[in-house]
């Protein structure tokens, strides 16, 4: 993956969120802490406060993760990062 900033998809079967993320060498994994973003819409994970950990596969401007979070067992998680441009 190029360096640069990624808008990021996320699907779980509880809901689908967007946001950013700031892609910085050739890791694809994270491990995540995350609080809700938006009031008065349900955490796509169906907790407020959640731990992620996702991992994947980048080719090109693009990658795709999977992964799950202890704070939501059962609930897996996808994600789509496409880079925007500079």
């Amino acid at each position: 993956m190029k360096d640069g900033l990624y808008k990021v998809v996320f699907q779980t079967p509880l809901g689908q969120g967007s946001g950013i993320y700031i892609q910085t060498g050739d890791a694809v994994t994270a491990d995540v802490r995350v609080d809700r973003h938006t009031p008065g819409i349900a955490s796509v994970l169906g907790n407020d406060k959640v731990h992620i950990q996702v991992a994947g596969t980048a080719a090109g401007d693009a990658a795709q993760l999977n992964g799950s979070s202890p704070d939501a067992p059962g609930v897996s998680f996808r994600a789509l990062l496409t880079r925007l441009p500079d």
